[in-house]
C-alpha cells in the first residue's frame, strides 16, 4: 500500500527539480516551483504531514502564504501539484 503523499515528499521533489532541472519544464515554470517551496518551508510540521489541514483551512493558508512572503499562488495550484506528484510517485511504487 503506497504511503500518503505529503508536503514533505513534495518539498524534496521540488528541491530536486530546482537543483537538477527537468527536461519537461520550461524556464517560466521555475518561479512557481520556488514559490511553492517557500510556502512549504513556512508550514508547521503537522501541516507538512497532513496536507488537508492547510488546503482545507483558509486561515491556515493565509498564515502560511503570509509567512512565506509569496504572492500569486493559490491553494488549488498547490493541491494540484501535490496530487500530480503524488500520483506519479505512487505509480512508480507499484
Amino acid at each position: 500500500m503506497p504511503t500518503a503523499y505529503t508536503f514533505n515528499h513534495l518539498f524534496r521533489n521540488l528541491r530536486y527539480v530546482l537543483q537538477n532541472g527537468s527536461p519537461v519544464l520550461k524556464a517560466a515554470d521555475y518561479p512557481l516551483l520556488r514559490k511553492m517551496v517557500a510556502i512549504i518551508e513556512s508550514l508547521t510540521k503537522e501541516e507538512r504531514n497532513k496536507p488537508n489541514l492547510l488546503l482545507d483551512s483558509p486561515s491556515r493558508w493565509s498564515r502560511a502564504v503570509g509567512g512565506s512572503g509569496v504572492t500569486g499562488v493559490s491553494s488549488e495550484s498547490l493541491r494540484q501539484m501535490l496530487s500530480l506528484m503524488g500520483g506519479f510517485t505512487n505509480h512508480l511504487d507499484q
